[in-house]
């Protein structure tokens, strides 16, 4: 189960994504399936929609509709620089930044992916050991998504309360601060710096 905060422009959720099921082929292939449950602080919960999702036995993600998996979502030795379709016709994944964090309490490598969608985009950043650590980008269906918490392997991460949906905003908030690297470093002219604020703001 991952937990995540996500704000889209309308209002703050928190979005829980646990796994229903998942099996392995003889091929070392995991399918996994997930529902996306979200909540809105103080309201019930809205459940939303099912996703099939291919891990191959090199780590390369696949999102798939239960039948076929043909969308390469996320390259796991991808290195920088490195671009590849997704399956979309307008979608392209790129690598353009990797770096050493930690994540949930974990020391992890992260790499940040770019989307190039039509004229807009999005970037997420993959975390080794918990796959997407946050999402965020111009293109309409994004918003801003950051992972909270996790429970992997029967392993807790993060504020095991937050499992639960309904907890106060300020538990959830406190988990969101961080800093990652910034790129290129050492830098001539300009250099992104990309960062998770407790909330919105100057």
């Amino acid at each position: 189960t991952w937990v995540y905060y996500v704000h889209n422009g309308v209002g703050d959720d928190t979005v829980q994504v646990p796994i229903i099921s998942d099996s392995i082929d003889g091929k070392g292939n995991a399918y996994l399936q997930y529902f996306l449950t979200t909540r809105k602080l103080n309201d019930p919960p809205t459940s939303y929609w099912y996703q099939y999702y291919k891990i191959d036995s090199a780590g390369n993600v696949f999102i798939g509709n239960g039948t076929t998996y043909s969308r390469l979502q996320f390259k796991r030795n991808a290195q920088l620089g490195e671009r590849w379709p997704t399956g979309y016709d307008v979608d392209t994944a790129f690598v353009y930044n990797i770096f050493q964090s930690s994540i949930l309490g974990v020391s992890t490598t992260v790499r940040h992916i770019g989307h190039k969608v039509g004229t807009e985009g999005y970037g997420e950043a993959y975390a080794d050991g918990f796959g997407i650590a946050f999402r965020v980008g111009s293109y309409a269906i994004v918003g801003e998504l950051y992972l909270i918490a996790a429970k992997i392997d029967r392993t807790k991460y993060g504020d095991s309360t937050l499992m639960r949906i309904d907890v106060p905003n300020s538990q959830r908030i406190a988990a969101l601060t961080q800093l990652f690297p910034n790129y290129p470093n050492p830098f001539n002219g300009r250099t992104i710096i990309t960062y998770i604020l407790a909330e919105r703001g100057k």
